[in-house]
């Protein structure tokens, strides 16, 4: 049960949206060169991506994929690359850990 007036995720989004890509690509306006979002198919990509393919499977391996990944949203980077196969399925927990993180910070901040 749901405290009143405390603020919910919404419906979870699984995937890029042109209004959230947009609404990303917007926050940069003032700190990232304007060539540095490209929108193809209705989307805007930044021009960088953060790759997580190479590391141990091992833990601290993890804790610095997570922290790269905070660090690169902040920056204006949003475009991860990951799969299945990579480290054993680690880098792809890394990353959700990472966005449920960025999640739960911009809610806080929303609500403060």
């Amino acid at each position: 049960m749901a405290r009143v007036g405390a603020q919910t995720a919404g419906p979870r989004v699984t995937h890029a949206t042109a209004d959230g890509t947009r609404r990303y690509r917007e926050r940069f306006a003032e700190a990232a060169h304007a060539s540095h979002f490209r929108e193809r198919l209705g989307l805007w990509f930044p021009s960088i991506g953060l790759g997580t393919y190479l590391g141990e499977p091992d833990e601290a391996t993890s804790q610095d994929y997570q922290t790269a990944i905070q660090r690169a949203f902040a920056l204006g980077c949003n475009l991860i690359d990951t799969a299945v196969n990579y480290r054993f399925q680690l880098s792809e927990r890394a990353v959700g850990q990472a966005v449920e993180t960025l999640h739960a910070t911009s809610l806080r901040n929303a609500t403060s």
